[in-house]
C-alpha cells in the first residue's frame, strides 16, 4: 500500500531566491524541470501555493530543502474535506496515489476537476454512472481535485477544466 499522504508543502514566493534555485530542489524531489516551472509561474503569480503532498516526514524533508535556499515554506497537516465523490464507485486521487492506480491492470479513466468549476459539477452524476458502469469491466475511475493537487494536474498538462485522460 502506498504511504499516507496526510500533509502539504506551502511555499512563499520571493523574488530574492533565483528560479534556478528553486527548480532545483523541484528536481530533487522529482519533479520534472517543465511542471517545475510551470508551477514557479503560478507561485510567482500568486504568490503561495501548495506545491507537494505526502507523509509527514517527506513533507518536512521537502519544506526543509526549500528553506535551506531561502524561501519560506511550511510542511502542515491537509484538512481533507468531504468530496461529492464520497460513497460513489468514483476514487478521488493525488500524488502519488495516482500513479499507483494507474500502473495497475485495466487502464484508469481519470477526470481533473475544481470545487468551484460549474461544468464539473454538472458532470458530477455522469461520472459516478460511468465508475460504476466501467467497474465491471475492471476499468477504474477517478477524480482529482486540481485546486488540492495543482503540481499533479500541471504535471499532466491540465490547462481546462474538466479534463478527461485515459491511463493506462
Amino acid at each position: 500500500a502506498p504511504p499516507h499522504i496526510d500533509y502539504e508543502v506551502n511555499l512563499k514566493h520571493t523574488e530574492d531566491v533565483p528560479a534556478e534555485k528553486i527548480v532545483g530542489v523541484f528536481g530533487e524531489i522529482g519533479v520534472q524541470a517543465e511542471a517545475a516551472e510551470y508551477v514557479l509561474a503560478k507561485l510567482k503569480e500568486r504568490g503561495e501555493g501548495v506545491v507537494a503532498q505526502c507523509p509527514k516526514a517527506a513533507c518536512e524533508k521537502v519544506a526543509k530543502a526549500f528553506t535551506d535556499i531561502g524561501l519560506d515554506a511550511e510542511a502542515r497537516k491537509i484538512e481533507v474535506p468531504a468530496s461529492d465523490y464520497d460513497g460513489s464507485d468514483v476514487m478521488v486521487l493525488d500524488e502519488p496515489n495516482l500513479m499507483v492506480h494507474a500502473s495497475q491492470p485495466g487502464g484508469l479513466l481519470v477526470a481533473f476537476t475544481a470545487p468551484w468549476c460549474t461544468h464539473c459539477k454538472s458532470m458530477e452524476p455522469e461520472l459516478k454512472k460511468a465508475a460504476t458502469a466501467l467497474k465491471a469491466s475492471g476499468v477504474k475511475v477517478a477524480a482529482v481535485d486540481t485546486q488540492r493537487s495543482r503540481a499533479l494536474a500541471a504535471g499532466f498538462g491540465v490547462r481546462m477544466l474538466p479534463t478527461i485522460m485515459w491511463l493506462q
